[in-house]
């Protein structure tokens, strides 16, 4: 007897599984952490920011900084950014001789790629990079080239709701070496949870949202040294206010490190940040102003 159309459906309906939302790209399986404990814009002494909006697609920023410890220089940065229609570039021009320009410009709605130009007065300081990103409904796949013979290609998948993993593979011609690297993330409405390790090394970093405005976390990094295995634990938070934000972290290495941003005005904001490192015995402190206009 022929099945019906019901029992059919029945039949296949663990073919149904739920739409998988997309990852984002393996290197930045950890962008909460990443947000808290690596991306702090630390500055020591005095600096201002100037942002001024020429248009709806461009923007010009001054960044003027003077070091208080009295071993960085005064320096000044420009920054133009056009942004309009699936195409990015911004410049950053440094009186200390540091510059860098960016490209980026979408193909498709899911094919996009970018090209990274750096000149240093340093030796070797100066490079060029080239990024290939596909995003496909629930991965990313990446591919990268930068001088004079670096290539790595990287792949994140959602494999659940909540669960994904990827790897990332690179070769360096020039030194005849390749690495590679595995990552796991699970994250959900409240907590985020991700692992990444390589031959010798492996970091494992624990996000939580206590609540809309107030966010902390925990990595572990272990690592393996000539002089044998070390490892490294830090402890992050950041506090959204209604007119400022405040972050900070602290780690094994008796380093403690906070910053204040406070809006003075509409187009004005105050910034205030320490640095107290016991073991390096190295004490650093910042004020600064943004304007907005």
């Amino acid at each position: 007897m022929p099945a019906t159309s019901e029992q059919t459906g029945s039949s296949f309906r663990w073919l149904a599984m739920p739409k998988l939302a997309y990852p984002g790209k393996f290197e930045d399986i950890n962008k909460e952490h990443k947000s808290i404990l690596r991306n702090m814009d630390f500055f020591d002494g005095f600096r201002m920011d100037f942002n001024k909006s020429a248009s709806p697609a461009l923007t010009v920023s001054h960044l003027i900084s003077m070091g208080g410890s009295g071993q960085e220089p005064a320096n000044y940065m420009f920054i133009p950014t056009y942004s309009n229609k699936g195409t990015l570039m911004y410049a950053r021009i440094q009186t200390d001789g540091h510059q860098m320009g960016f490209f980026k410009q979408a193909v498709t709605e899911n094919l996009d790629f970018s090209i990274t130009a750096e000149a240093s007065p340093e030796p070797d300081g100066s490079q060029a990079k080239v990024d290939v990103d596909y995003r496909g409904p629930s991965s990313h796949t990446q591919l990268k080239w930068s001088n004079p013979s670096v290539y790595a290609f990287s792949y994140h998948q959602s494999i659940t709701e909540k669960f994904s993993a990827g790897a990332d593979w690179g070769y360096d011609h020039q030194q005849a070496m390749s690495q590679l690297s595995f990552g796991a993330r699970y994250a959900t409405d409240r907590w985020i949870m991700t692992g990444v390790g390589t031959l010798g090394v492996l970091s494992v970093a624990y996000t939580h949202l206590l609540n809309d405005k107030v966010a902390v976390c925990t990595d572990y990094n272990l690592q393996l040294t000539q002089n044998g295995w070390e490892s490294m634990w830090s402890m992050g938070y950041q506090y959204n206010m209604r007119k400022s934000a405040l972050r900070g972290q602290i780690d094994s290495n008796a380093r403690i490190v906070a910053m204040l941003e406070e809006a003075l005005s509409m187009n004005t904001a105050l910034l205030l940040c320490g640095e107290l490192d016991h073991r390096k015995k190295v004490y650093r402190f910042g004020v600064g102003l943004k304007f907005s206009v």
